[in-house]
C-alpha cells in the first residue's frame, strides 16, 4: 500500500505542477492577448488621429483654392466688362482706321407688288430705317 500511495502522491503533484503550468500559460495568453488588444487599440487612435489630420489638411488646401479661383472669377468679369465697353472698343476701332459702317435703310415690299416679277419697289410710308 505504501508503494500506491507513492504513486498517488507523485501522480497528484505532477497533476497539480501540470494544472500549475497550464494555469501559467493561460494566464501569460491572456496577458498576451490583452496586450496585443491595447497596442491594435493604440494603432488604430493614432491611425485615425494621422487620417483626420491628413483630411483636414485636404479641407484647407481645398478652400484655399476656392479662394484662389473665386478671386480669379472676380478679376475675369473684371477684364470682360471692360473688354466689352464700347467706347475701347470705337478708339480702337479708329485707331486702326475703320470707320462706322452708313446707315442701312430697309423698305418695306407690299405683298402684292413683291408678287409680281421684274416689280420694283418704291419707297413707302412704311419704309423704316434699321441701324
Amino acid at each position: 500500500m505504501a508503494t500506491h500511495s507513492a504513486y498517488v502522491s507523485q501522480h497528484s503533484l505532477a497533476t497539480r505542477e501540470m494544472r500549475a503550468r497550464r494555469l501559467e500559460v493561460s494566464q501569460t495568453v491572456r496577458r498576451l492577448g490583452i496586450l496585443v488588444a491595447i497596442i491594435l487599440v493604440c494603432l488604430l487612435y493614432v491611425g485615425l488621429g494621422s487620417l483626420v489630420n491628413a483630411l483636414g489638411a485636404e479641407v484647407q488646401d481645398l478652400r484655399e483654392r476656392e479662394a484662389q479661383l473665386r478671386d480669379q472669377n472676380a478679376a475675369l468679369l473684371v477684364e470682360s466688362s471692360q473688354l466689352s465697353d464700347p467706347q475701347p472698343i470705337a478708339k480702337q476701332a479708329a485707331d486702326l482706321g475703320m470707320i462706322p459702317a452708313p446707315l442701312v435703310e430697309y423698305w418695306a415690299v407690299p405683298p402684292a407688288q413683291a408678287a409680281a416679277p421684274g416689280a420694283v419697289p418704291t419707297p413707302s410710308a412704311r419704309a423704316q430705317p434699321k441701324p
